[in-house]
Parts: C-alpha cells; sequence; structure tokens
C-alpha cells in the first residue's frame, strides 16, 4: 500500500493509467478462468507447439527491436 501511495504522489497514476490498470486485471483474471476450465481439454503436444510457437514468436520480435536500437517511437 504505501508503494501505491508513493506512485500516486508522485503522479504517475493518472485517471487513464488507473482506468487501463482495472480493464487489463479484469482481462487477466478472465485469461486465467478460461485457462484453468481448458487445461485438461488440450493434448500435451498440443500444448508444447503452440507454446514454442509463440516463445519464437516473441524471440523474433525482440531481436528485430534490439537490431533497431530500442523501443519503436510514438
Amino acid at each position: 500500500m504505501s508503494q501505491l501511495a508513493a506512485i500516486s504522489r508522485w503522479g504517475l497514476y493518472t485517471p487513464a493509467v488507473l482506468r487501463w490498470s482495472v480493464t487489463l486485471t479484469g482481462v487477466a483474471l478472465a485469461a486465467f478462468w478460461v485457462g484453468l476450465k481448458t487445461q485438461d481439454r488440450v493434448r500435451q503436444e498440443t500444448f508444447t507447439r503452440l507454446l514454442r510457437f509463440l516463445l519464437a514468436a516473441m524471440a523474433l520480435v525482440f531481436i528485430y527491436r534490439g537490431l533497431l536500437g530500442g523501443t519503436p517511437s510514438h
């Protein structure tokens, strides 16, 4: 709670940031619930293949961003 108070005092939590935080927390909890309900229905091979694909895609994105010299500009 002290961290939340300090960050709020420094002005890092704007109303827009708080809205996004609440919204994305709800999305994360819903995704977690869906994962719990479907975990026994997915074969281990399928899960492993999907996980490897996602990790490879993330690696390519990170390599691409690293070669460009950082984060994209806004």
